[in-house]
C-alpha cells in the first residue's frame, strides 16, 4: 500500500507531441510546406506579414513541449486555416517518410560515440512521428450516423486534424439513438490528451454557444489558439 501511495505522490506527466527541431527551423520548413499546398491548388503563395506570423505561431506549437497539446485555428473564411493544417500534415508525413526510407536503405542509426547518441535519438523520433489523419466535421457526423467503424478510430488516432468545426449538425440519430459526434470525439481526445488541430469559422463565443460551457472550458484548457481575421485569399 505504501508503495502505491508513493507512486500517486509522483507528479503525473504526459509527454506532449513535438518535433525535434528549433522553432526557427520549423518556421522555414512549414513556410515551404505551406507554399507547396497553396501552389498545389493553383494559387499564388503570398508570404505577407499575416501569413508569416501564423506560420511562426504554429511552428512554436509544433516544437515546444511546454505548450498545450491541441491547436485551434479560428476566424473568418478563406484566410488559410485549412491550408495551414494541410501544410502541417504534409510536413510531418514528408519528414517521417524520408527518415523511414533512410532506415530502410541503410539500417537504423547506430553509434557508440557519446556526442552522436542524441542525434541518433532524434532521428529515431522522426521515424516514429504519428501519421496525421484529416477529417471534416461533417464527414465525422456522417460516420457516426451510419455507425462507420472509422468514427471510433478517429477518436483515438495518434494525430487528428478536424476541419470546419461548426459546419456539422450538433446532433445526429444513429439507428434511433441521438448522438453528438463531434462533442463526443473531442471529449475522448481531451481525456487522452492526443494532439489535435481544429479549424473553424466560429469565434470563441460561437463555440461556447454552439457546444456548451463544458466543451468550451476544455477548449480553454488544452487548446493553443491562433486567430485569423485577415482578408480572404479566395477573392
Amino acid at each position: 500500500m505504501d508503495e502505491a501511495l508513493k507512486e500517486l505522490e509522483k507528479p503525473a506527466t504526459k509527454i506532449r507531441f513535438s518535433l525535434p527541431m528549433t522553432t526557427e527551423q520549423m518556421s522555414q520548413h512549414l513556410a515551404a510546406s505551406y507554399a507547396w499546398c497553396v501552389s498545389y491548388r493553383g494559387c499564388t503563395y503570398e508570404a505577407d506579414q499575416s501569413t508569416m506570423s501564423k506560420i511562426g505561431k504554429v511552428s512554436q506549437w509544433l516544437t515546444s513541449p511546454s505548450m498545450k497539446p491541441m491547436l485551434l485555428l479560428y476566424g473568418g473564411v478563406g484566410n488559410g486555416k485549412t491550408t495551414m493544417a494541410r501544410a502541417v500534415a504534409a510536413l510531418i508525413n514528408t519528414v517521417r517518410t524520408k527518415a523511414q526510407k533512410l532506415v530502410y536503405d541503410f539500417g537504423p542509426w547506430q553509434t557508440t560515440e557519446q556526442d552522436d547518441k542524441e542525434q541518433a535519438r532524434i532521428f529515431d523520433r522522426l521515424t516514429r512521428l504519428p501519421f496525421p489523419q484529416s477529417v471534416t466535421a461533417q464527414s465525422l457526423a456522417d460516420m457516426a450516423k451510419s455507425e462507420n467503424p472509422q468514427y471510433a478510430k478517429m477518436k483515438t488516432t495518434a494525430f487528428l486534424i478536424l476541419d470546419d468545426l461548426g459546419c456539422e449538425p450538433a446532433t445526429v440519430k444513429s439507428f434511433g439513438t441521438e448522438v453528438t459526434p463531434v462533442t463526443d470525439l473531442l471529449y475522448e481526445r481531451y481525456d487522452l490528451m492526443l494532439p489535435t488541430i481544429v479549424t473553424t469559422n466560429l469565434n470563441l463565443q460561437d463555440i461556447r454557444s454552439t457546444y456548451g460551457d463544458r466543451l468550451a472550458d476544455r477548449f480553454n484548457e488544452v487548446f493553443e489558439r491562433v486567430g485569423y481575421n485577415g482578408k480572404s485569399y479566395r477573392r
